[in-house]
């Protein structure tokens, strides 16, 4: 096996073109060393269904819940400077009139939105610490 890729044999060794200014080849067979690729002959994760479009088409098949996490935004009409005691905007002043959004609620929201009881179980362990 060569030891350029490590042993692993499921790796290309480094493959640089000669005839490159001087010290370019070099620096390639390095780079590639430091990040090997994968052999062109082995299957790959695409061709194993794991595609890039199929992860994207769950993506946008997941319904989110109305609100949900980003109801908790402040409205983007404000300034950059608002809450800060200087520039445009209300001061800090502000800030207090937000209510605190705890970590097991957006754990609840998580849990409710992809139907992971993992979620909720990390919600309700959350919650009893006080969180």
């Amino acid at each position: 096996m060569p030891t350029e890729t490590g042993g692993r044999s499921d790796l290309q060794t480094p493959n640089t073109p000669t005839g490159l200014p001087y010290g370019e080849h070099k620096k390639l067979h390095e780079a590639q060393q430091a990040v090997p690729l994968p052999r062109a002959d082995l299957p790959s994760q695409v061709a194993a269904g794991n595609s890039l479009d199929q992860a994207h088409a769950d993506a946008q098949a997941t319904e989110f819940p109305p609100g949900g996490l980003l109801a908790t935004l402040p409205p983007l009409d404000l300034p950059p400077t608002a809450g800060l005691p200087f520039g445009p905007g209300p001061g800090p002043e502000a800030l207090s009139r937000q209510p605190q959004l705890r970590a097991s609620d957006i754990f609840d929201q998580l849990a409710e939105a992809f139907g992971d009881p993992a979620l909720a179980e990390l919600a309700a362990r959350t919650r009893s610490r006080g969180g």
